[in-house]
């Protein structure tokens, strides 16, 4: 399998880029958000449904259980149950690109039988005679804080790699990509690779294959569609712009939401401040920053991944 491999981000050209980047671990992120917030986060819940009142919001489990609030944020993902309620037969597209995301721990057997060139940094790759084959992009995360950072606990060194291929490659259901256990995923991305030149297998066959997890690729239509704004419920992240991850903006975006959202709240003077005209506000500008990052995770993807043009992909409902 002859390959080229560059050591650029699969999205704009490093000139573009004003800023340097940093490559976040989420399982960290995420912990570090936590901190602080033990007493007010709970887990094991799955919501069903709202009930929206003009002084409050009651959110329902299924488990039979509720709770109360001012403000509801559906933040649950690309099938958000919370959306599902507010807009109803939300339009999307399915890119027909699948992927499957793993880890590859940095130990001394996996140096031993990786070439150099492959150790650090990020590298995308591509086949020069086989456009079918999968495009792998793998990148090494290392902590150089870690004895010097008492919490959250800093994860061992490893390389975070994607395998990005067309459904039409191995055809498998979209309900069934939802569905794939870690060693399904890991045993996938080993069918998929298993032609590939040895120089690539290593982070491969030493993969943790508990890490591992296969996704469709989806994305909200560039120009999402208004609907009317609740002065109660209100969405953020994948949930409403979810974008192919080829342009390493999904989280940033969905950050960006959060922040943005945080600002009008406290010039609002507060979350019981909060009304329609607020939310209303905050989506539009929501929908007009989520135009662009969906716009250049389609050209990083048509670019280095093999996307397909927005025209000639499948419409689907979320």
């Amino acid at each position: 399998m002859p390959f080229s491999s560059s050591s650029g981000p699969p999205g704009p050209p490093p000139s573009s880029l004003s800023h340097r980047a940093y490559t976040v671990d989420r399982n960290t992120f995420r912990e570090a958000m936590l901190t602080g917030l033990e007493e007010h986060v709970f887990f094991g819940k799955s919501f069903v449904r709202y009930e929206e009142f003009p002084d409050k919001i009651i959110a329902h489990f299924a488990d039979g259980t509720s709770a109360d609030g001012i403000l509801l944020i559906g933040a649950d993902g690309v099938r958000s149950r919370v959306r599902k309620q507010l807009i109803p037969n939300f339009p999307a597209i399915d890119t027909g690109m699948r992927i499957v995301f793993g880890k590859t721990p940095i130990t001394t057997e996996y140096l031993a039988a990786t070439p150099e060139t492959h150790r650090t940094g990020m590298s995308l790759v591509t086949d020069l005679d086989d456009k079918d084959q999968p495009t792998p992009m793998f990148e090494s995360i290392h902590f150089p804080y870690t004895g010097k950072v008492e919490a959250p606990q800093l994860p061992d060194p490893y390389m975070y790699r994607v395998l990005v291929f067309h459904r039409d490659v191995i055809p498998f259901s979209d309900e069934k990509s939802w569905r794939f256990t870690p060693e399904e995923a890991a045993n996938l991305a080993r069918q998929l690779t298993a032609s590939w030149d040895p120089a690539l297998r290593p982070v491969i066959a030493h993969q943790n294959t508990s890490q591992s997890s296969v996704r469709s690729l989806l994305s909200a239509h560039l120009d999402i569609a208004a609907w009317d704004p609740s002065g109660r419920v209100t969405l953020l992240g994948d949930v409403v712009h979810v974008m192919p991850p080829t342009g390493a903006m999904g989280a940033n975006t969905a950050l960006r939401d959060a922040a943005d959202l945080v600002c009008r709240i406290l010039k609002a003077g507060g979350a019981g401040k909060v009304d329609s005209q607020v939310i209303g506000e905050y989506e539009t500008d929501l929908r007009e920053f989520a135009k662009k990052a969906i716009d250049m995770s389609w050209k990083g993807g048509m670019k280095s991944f093999g996307l397909r043009p927005i025209e000639e992909c499948e419409s689907i409902v979320l």
